[in-house]
């Protein structure tokens, strides 16, 4: 919690504390300080990760004990991650920590929509090698091959993008629609007067949602028509999105490669399984047994059965049949992965064999060499691997020689 908080909670409590923000800091430093002990700040968090059963890679500047890229997950997020797969969402945050390194967040969705950590990689680049090294880790969480993720979710960032290609080159990639939207929403008040922007943002959000290539067209033609007099926002939008990108956050093309497909090991679902059913079954009440009028949709992005189909049922007097539902609606609770006979013989003795006899072999500075190599494995808070140098900002004044960098000297950095 940040210190301004905390003060104003003690406040609230009681009126009369006289507590200061600086107390509060120094507080909070000596704890910090007696936690660690002798440990440095690497050392302190290598060990937390050994305790509490992380898993955790990372990698050094090259010539040295400096970390350049760390990776970390919990066992728990790979038990989620190996039951609901198929769809993951990437961001990036910048300048959130005192070392200035890029934070990439992995989320994963579960059957009740709710969203899950799967894994979290500090990297000291924004590149594309940095990106395709993590997504390597990735892979290494899934218990199958079988398993690797069906669609993958991000925002432009075109090192990550590639990286994404490279490395699941089977795996559908799209576009976040709300990274786009906020963007084009700020060219909207760029180019288009306020009174007019919300109606323009409308024909966007038409395009954007259209459920067929001829709707599309239908509502770009509209869309162009209502903004012939600003070709400046008609460029940016069709050149920096539609005509590049439109494949991979456009329903009408994403409605195709979301498809889950159909298979079941269960005969219980989840809440938002019934929601869904129950709003395509209000929709069958205007669309019949329509096939044009219910499109079908939900059938391949979700994976359920839509309108028309339910509406057969309906009719019948029959229950849903199972095999229609896909199994990812049927997952409530974290189950252990079976481990197969082949898959259980796991040791490290083989290994272990190979060290010692490569350690028998060499002179006195490669035994001692990878003596300590070894060491820093068994004994994570005796590792000499140190953090990025601290990126402090002066306190002397506002530099406003760089556009667009933040000037707040009063942040502090988690």
């Amino acid at each position: 919690m940040a210190p301004r908080y905390i003060v104003s909670a003690l406040k609230d409590k009681d009126p009369e504390n006289i507590t200061s923000i600086t107390q509060i800091y120094r507080a909070r430093a000596t704890y910090k300080l007696g936690k660690r002990g002798a440990l440095t700040e690497m050392k302190m968090l290598l060990s937390l990760i050994h305790q509490e059963k992380y898993m955790c890679w990372s990698r050094n500047k090259e010539n040295s004990d400096i970390v350049a890229d760390i990776f970390w997950t919990h066992l728990d997020s790979v038990k989620l991650l190996n039951m609901f797969p198929l769809v993951l969402i990437f961001d990036c945050t910048y300048r959130t920590n005192r070392y200035r390194l890029l934070l990439l967040e992995i989320v994963g969705v579960t059957s009740k929509k709710l969203t899950f950590s799967v894994a979290f990689a500090y990297l000291k680049h924004e590149r594309e090698e940095n990106f395709t090294w993590a997504l390597e880790k990735l892979i290494e969480l899934f218990y199958s091959k079988k398993l690797l993720p069906y669609v993958m979710v991000t925002d432009r960032e075109l090192a990550l993008m590639n990286a994404i290609d490279f490395v699941y080159p089977n795996a559908s990639h799209l576009l976040c629609m709300f990274h786009i939207s906020k963007k084009v929403s700020m060219k909207c008040k760029e180019y288009v007067k306020s009174e007019r922007q919300e109606h323009v943002m409308d024909q966007w959000n038409n395009m954007m949602y259209s459920n067929t290539e001829d709707e599309f067209d239908v509502h770009l033609n509209h869309f162009e028509s209502v903004c012939g007099d600003i070709p400046s926002f008609v460029k940016y939008v069709k050149e920096t999105w539609l005509t590049p990108y439109k494949e991979r956050f456009v329903a009408a093309w994403t409605n195709r490669v979301t498809h889950l497909g159909n298979t079941t090991t269960n005969s219980f679902v989840s809440r938002q399984y019934i929601q869904l059913v129950g709003k395509e079954l209000e929709k069958f009440k205007f669309a019949g047994a329509s096939k044009e009028r219910c499109g079908c949709y939900i059938r391949t992005t979700h994976g359920l059965p839509c309108a028309c189909q339910l509406g057969g049922y309906q009719i019948l007097g029959i229950p849903i049949p199972l095999e229609t539902i896909h199994v990812f609606w049927m997952k409530l609770q974290i189950l252990e992965y079976e481990v197969s006979p082949d898959e259980s013989k796991w040791d490290l003795e083989e290994e272990c064999e190979e060290l010692k006899r490569q350690f028998s072999t060499m002179d006195i500075m490669g035994q001692r060499a990878l003596k300590k190599k070894v060491f820093d494995l068994a004994y994570p808070s005796t590792s000499s691997m140190c953090p990025s140098l601290v990126k402090y900002k002066s306190k002397r004044g506002i530099n406003n020689s760089r556009k667009g960098e933040e000037n707040d000297v009063h942040r502090d950095p988690s």
